[in-house]
């Protein structure tokens, strides 16, 4: 397979998961190296999850020695969390794709989180919707002080819904979200 994939005239490699094609962490290694050189994409027929070793770093790990991850999260996930946990707000909205960013500049965005103490993304399940876009179901909680907040409480939001998330320009975006809010509950801080 490697020396096909050299040849640069493979789109996709289609497996269960990937024990089924790397045998050891160097095999992995080599496959990672091969699909990335010939911009190739991995679909892993177990998850339905389309695997990118430049957005996925460790988590393409897990399945070689055969466990299908269930609990994976991609890392544009991660990194958008990560920036609105330490408030990085421009880092979190550079992630997002061009057509949204140029819906929603900085100032709107990062406006939007200037009653968050802290944000976390749950991420539940993603879906294959194209071999260069899916969607991941998730949760987000959200902890905001409102002007009308009493001192030392805090309300918690709970939100469920759904990233879509594309591959365009040599990078994974958000391309929109679909949220509703499950809950608003006063909290202690």
């Amino acid at each position: 397979m490697l020396a096909r994939l050299a040849l640069g005239d493979v789109r996709y490699v289609v497996a269960y998961d990937q024990s089924r094609i790397t045998r050891n962490v160097g095999d992995l290694q080599r496959f990672r190296e091969a699909i990335a050189q010939a911009g190739t994409l991995f679909i892993e027929s177990s998850t339905g999850r389309v695997l990118d070793p430049d957005d996925e770093d460790q988590e393409l790990g897990s399945n070689v020695i055969g466990s299908v991850d269930q609990h994976y999260r991609r890392k544009l996930a991660r990194r958008v969390r990560d920036a609105l946990a330490t408030k990085d707000y421009y880092s979190a909205w550079s992630m997002l794709s061009e057509p949204w960013r140029a819906r929603q500049g900085y100032p709107d965005f990062a406006g939007g989180y200037r009653t968050t103490l802290s944000t976390q993304f749950d991420p539940v399940s993603t879906t294959v919707l194209s071999p260069a876009s899916a969607r991941v179901l998730g949760t987000v909680t959200a902890l905001d002080v409102l002007p009308e907040t009493p001192a030392g409480f805090a309300e918690r939001t709970v939100f469920s819904g759904s990233y879509t998330v594309d591959h365009a320009a040599g990078r994974w975006g958000i391309v929109e979200a679909d949220m509703r809010r499950l809950s608003l509950v006063r909290v202690r801080r």
